[in-house]
């Protein structure tokens, strides 16, 4: 996952976001890489694809240092008629002006982890419309 990009900000980006209600949030930071960059060819599957989503979820914590469990947006993980994953991965840190724990605290974080067939900006709008499935009051990390 070296050879990637990081953009900084996505001005005046905004999504919904929430099981429990509504939130509009937005994209803070967001790092991409292509799905299967490094990848021994000829090798794959599910188990394959799990382990990478796991590595993704470590890189966020460790590499990237996003605030939030990372998550997996839920939706389609692999592309239609498939059995691969779409080629661009994507980890985005969302922010929240509000917390959500602790009211001593002025605003949520949550780190997403998504696919889609070609880098953002734009996320792809089947991945926005499963935004609303996350329960961002379970994942999000107070701060201020």
């Amino acid at each position: 996952m070296s050879a990637a990009v990081l953009h900084a900000r996505e001005p005046g980006a905004a999504y919904t976001v929430g099981l429990d209600f509504a939130r509009s949030v937005h994209l803070y930071r967001l790092y991409q890489s292509r799905t299967y960059e490094g990848a021994v060819l000829g090798r794959g599957g599910r188990e394959a694809d799990r382990r990478l989503i796991e590595r993704a979820f470590a890189f966020a914590r460790q590499h990237l240092r996003f605030r939030g469990t990372p998550q997996l947006v839920p939706g389609r993980t692999a592309a239609p008629g498939a059995d691969r994953l779409p080629d661009i991965l994507c980890i985005g840190e969302f922010v929240w002006g509000r917390p959500v724990h602790s009211r001593a605290k002025s605003a949520s974080s949550a780190t997403l982890v998504w696919f889609q067939d070609s880098f953002a900006p734009p996320i792809d709008p089947a991945v926005q419309d499963n935004l609303r499935e996350v329960n961002w009051a379970a994942i999000a990390e107070d701060w201020d």
